[in-house]
């Protein structure tokens, strides 16, 4: 799994600005500025590993399957997959890849006008509102 990547790669470098903010806190006594650094540092590694499961999530085969059977439902089609930028609670963004589909043309009846917004949406929406009951069965 990527996070395990992620975490080996991250500890050398925790250790690392952990010193180097220990050591500016025994100079300049400023407790507020080692605990933004530490702020800073946990928020980044909060992104990364967000960001990888999400990607390993958005991007599973299984998941794709479910997310086209409920785009079908909902009259669309899927498209490709495309990269999404989410702001984090913490502020920090992340880009994720994610499916997105379009709206499909009726098969039959009468051609409707040209509405605004072709409807399209990415799997982050269906995501988003995957806990509506109404879309589980």
């Amino acid at each position: 799994m990527q996070t395990d990547f992620i975490i080996q790669f991250f500890t050398p470098y925790i250790q690392k600005e952990t010193v180097r903010l220990s050591k500016q806190l025994g100079e300049t006594l400023d407790f507020r500025q080692f605990e933004d650094g530490m702020k800073k540092l946990m928020n980044q590694l909060e992104a990364c590993i967000t960001a990888c499961v999400l990607e390993e999530c958005l991007t599973d085969p299984d998941f794709l399957t479910q997310l086209k059977r409920l785009a079908g439902k909902m009259g669309m089609k899927f498209k490709e997959y495309r990269t999404l930028r989410i702001r984090l609670g913490n502020g920090q963004q992340i880009a994720v890849t994610t499916p997105y589909f379009l709206k499909t043309k009726p098969k039959r009846g009468r051609k409707k006008k040209d509405q605004m917004g072709g409807g399209s949406i990415s799997a982050w929406k269906f995501w988003v509102f995957w806990e509506k009951p109404a879309l589980h069965s």
